[in-house]
């Protein structure tokens, strides 16, 4: 399928694709450069074979080490002597790794150079798989109101590259919401790819951690969208400045200064620029924006660059309960750089890191269900998640629940997903 407007490649894509042709020829020579945490004396399996048992009995839903264990035990022979695993007793049985070896396997992972490792591997997999169809939902077509009205079937004219921010909270680690951990990760969501992923700090919150999340990242030219929580100028100002990108930020009663001063702007004013009417899941739902350019060299604004202000209002009808959401977003992108239908696309597939890696890790992969909490493992197990999330969608996957069914049945297919060459070491 030809790729339209919608999905031009981040540049952050082709830097971790060229940093994964650089580390090895497949997903195990990738791994071998995770420094081992273990002690030297009684290791029996490399730490990259371990690694790729869990990625690749993840990829058939087994996501918990004892159920990656169960999977090692039944594997075939020539899977575990792929994986370099063929580690055999005195009487030349095969040994298979337990729940326990790997425990304690995932539990002193250096996570950071895990997760540059497996964005790398996605970030490969989705430049080896070229073009891509538009991000639009074609299967939810447009219900047209009136002539006047805007349908958005160009949605994708003037999108740019984009990168979603968002938080998520391990559930199955802590009993509240103080105990458990939280990670936050940039997403790419026209190919569905997860590009880093950093924890938040105890006694912090997410804000802390959009500058270490992007900073390894090649920005340039790529709009950026997060919730409110990373609204801050120093934020804005960091991304424009610094990394030449585009923010595209939530704006809420939380920042009461620039909250204000979006609602202070004459809305009235202006007319809609975009308006979308949409059935579909149960409900009936009108979108309609309006964009108000601001004045960047007055500065008054409570936000650095800011040049376009958004206003949307939701209005849903669901089970004939009718309501109304008014939301507002700021930008530093104007319309010589981008259109009203792009913005209204962007701020519409922000919401794919929640509909395609959050909900999924829930739901497919059980990750608030897994209650391990052994200081590293609980983040090193995310990062498979994403990885195995990243590759099913860079081959074509859309419903991830039947494809794990399907790869939890078909060994060398998994392997193949994974990108480990299947030769015996």
């Amino acid at each position: 399928m030809p790729a339209c407007l919608s999905s031009p490649e981040p540049p952050a894509l082709k830097q971790l694709g060229a940093l994964y042709a650089e580390l090895g020829a497949d997903l195990l020579a990738c791994l071998e450069h995770l420094p081992d945490h273990r002690s030297r004396f009684g290791r029996r399996y490399p730490l990259s074979g371990l690694l790729c048992v869990c990625a690749a009995a993840m990829t058939g839903g087994n996501t918990h080490p004892v159920a990656i264990a169960d999977w090692a035990a039944t594997a075939a022979e020539v899977t575990l002597e792929v994986l370099g695993l063929a580690s055999r007793s005195v009487t030349g049985a095969l040994r298979r790794p337990d729940a326990t070896t790997i425990a304690r396997a995932l539990t002193g992972l250096d996570v950071a150079a895990l997760e540059t490792l497996v964005a790398a591997r996605a970030a490969d997999a989705a430049l080896a798989a070229g073009s891509i169809g538009c991000a639009c939902d074609p299967d939810e077509p447009d219900l047209a109101d009136s002539a006047a009205e805007q349908i958005e079937r160009d949605c994708c004219a003037g999108a740019l590259p984009q990168l979603c921010v968002d938080g998520k909270y391990l559930r199955g680690t802590g009993n509240s919401a103080a105990e458990q951990e939280k990670l936050v990760s940039a997403f790419e969501p026209a190919r569905g790819i997860t590009l880093a992923q950093v924890p938040v700090p105890e006694g912090t919150n997410e804000t802390t951690c959009f500058g270490p999340l992007l900073a390894p990242l090649d920005l340039r030219g790529t709009v950026v969208s997060a919730d409110a929580a990373h609204t801050t100028a120093a934020n804005a100002r960091w991304l424009v400045e610094d990394k030449r990108a585009h923010y595209l930020f939530a704006v809420k009663a939380d920042q009461p200064t620039l909250f204000a001063q979006m609602k202070a702007l004459d809305w009235t004013a202006v007319p809609d620029r975009s308006r979308r009417r949409r059935a579909a899941h149960g409900r009936w739902e009108l979108r309609s924006m309006r964009t108000i350019e601001l004045d960047v060299a007055v500065g008054s604004f409570h936000l650095p660059h800011a040049a376009t202000a958004i206003r949307i209002i939701r209005t849903r009808t669901v089970k004939g309960k009718t309501t109304r959401e008014t939301v507002y977003y700021a930008t530093n992108l104007t319309c010589p750089d981008t259109t009203p239908a792009a913005l209204a696309f962007h701020i519409r597939r922000h919401w794919a890191v929640e509909n395609s890696s959050h909900h999924v890790r829930d739901r497919t992969f059980a990750e608030d269900a897994c209650t391990t909490r052994s200081v590293a493992a609980p983040q090193a197990l995310a990062a498979l998640r994403n990885l195995i999330i990243g590759l099913l969608h860079c081959a074509g996957e859309t419903n991830l629940a039947s494809a794990t069914r399907r790869y939890n049945r078909d060994e060398p297919a998994t392997l193949h997903l994974l990108g480990i060459n299947p030769k015996t070491t």
